[in-house]
């Protein structure tokens, strides 16, 4: 016996819903460079407010640390150990900002660039300690998540300096 068109209709419509429902936010919309650009603000946002938990949430499992001075570090527990002391040291300031965010064809993957700067405070006021440029590689994580996999960054040789009046 053959069941009735309007339940195989209805039972095709439940599977697509239900199919849309399990795929989640990763499949909700295409993403965007801005998405890039806000994820970058909140883990700048993050390292700002000296949160090594928050910090480490924006790493995925198999992130890459290149840091300026040479050294490496493989993996989210190893970054945020990497990180640690400067998150910590409420004296030491890192900001950065994006200048550009690119985005692969397929939407999964990209980069943010842009300039970052570390000041710390002294008895005198703030003290300008290094300046750079940095780069994030983004991949979007099956639960639909921007992590980073890879953050680099240079260090200009000579700071930039800044003057006040």
């Amino acid at each position: 016996m053959t069941p009735p068109r309007a339940g195989r209709a209805s039972a095709v419509r439940v599977t697509a819903l239900l199919a849309v429902l399990l795929a989640g936010p990763a499949c909700a919309r295409r993403a965007t460079p801005d998405d890039l650009v806000r994820r970058e603000a909140e883990f700048a946002a993050a390292v700002s407010a000296g949160d090594v938990e928050r910090f480490g949430a924006f790493l995925a499992d198999d992130a890459v640390f290149l840091a300026p001075g040479g050294t490496v570090a493989r993996g989210r527990e190893a970054v945020t150990r990497e990180w640690r002391a400067l998150l910590r040291d409420p004296a030491r300031q890192l900001t950065w900002e994006p200048t550009e965010a690119f985005l692969a064809p397929d939407g999964q993957l990209g980069y943010t660039y842009g300039d970052w700067r570390q000041v710390r405070e002294g008895a005198g006021g703030a003290e300008l300690l290094a300046t750079g440029r940095y780069v994030t590689i983004w991949r979007r994580e099956p639960d639909g998540v921007w992590r980073a996999v890879l953050d680099a960054g240079t260090t200009d040789t000579t700071p930039r300096v800044e003057l006040t009046f």
